[in-house]
Parts: structure tokens; sequence; C-alpha cells
């Protein structure tokens, strides 16, 4: 589900995702949604969406999954934008989407990262 419905109806998975009762419950169908919609389309406008998710569990799954798909498609853009997010909760989430993706492609430069933050 979470592959396919970025593609085909990505506002209607925002929408549920967001309206979700149980959040938790979906924590790894956030993760890899937003990952996948970063991967595929305009991720600093996805981060924005992501900073206005509820509170709590969602909105680090959220920013968790826009940084790796962001990582994915451009480590440096992703990088940078971290860089700009106040130290805390969300900015860890983003650093662990981050390193969790570019250490699949550059290990060193995950490393780098995470020794950064």
């Amino acid at each position: 589900i979470a592959l396919n419905w970025p593609k085909n109806a990505p506002e209607s998975g925002l929408e549920y995702i967001s309206k979700s009762e149980h959040p938790e419950k979906l924590s790894r169908l956030t993760q890899r949604y937003y990952w996948e919609y970063a991967a595929l389309r305009n991720p600093e406008s996805l981060l924005e969406i992501a900073l206005e998710m509820p509170s709590g569990k969602l909105r680090e799954d959220s920013v968790q999954g826009v940084f790796s798909g962001w990582g994915f498609r451009d480590a440096g853009a992703a990088s940078r934008a971290l860089d700009q997010m106040p130290n805390g909760k969300l900015k860890d989430a983003g650093i662990s989407g981050y390193t969790t993706w570019v250490a699949r492609i550059d290990y060193r430069a995950a490393v780098c990262a995470e020794n950064l933050y």
C-alpha cells in the first residue's frame, strides 16, 4: 500500500494518516509512506506537511520518513535541511531517518552525519 499510494493518490494517504485515531499502529506505514512520497515528489513541501501533523509519535514518524526518502533523493539537500531544524525530538527523528537510508548508500557519510548532530 505505502509504495503505490504516494504515486496514485498522495493527498488521500496524508489525510488517512493524519486522521488516524491510533497513529502508533501506523508507525511503519507512516514512515514508509513519507519515505516514498519524499523520494518521488517535493520533500521540502512534504516536510512542512509532516511538521503540521498532530504532535507525538505521528509527527516524529512523518519527519523520519521524510528525511529517509529525502536522503535517498538528495542527501546533500536533506543534510542542509536537517542543519536548519531546531534541536529536539523532531530533529532526532529526521537524523534517524536520514542516517538509516544514507548508511545504505554511503556508510562513511552516515557516520559523519550522526557525529555532527
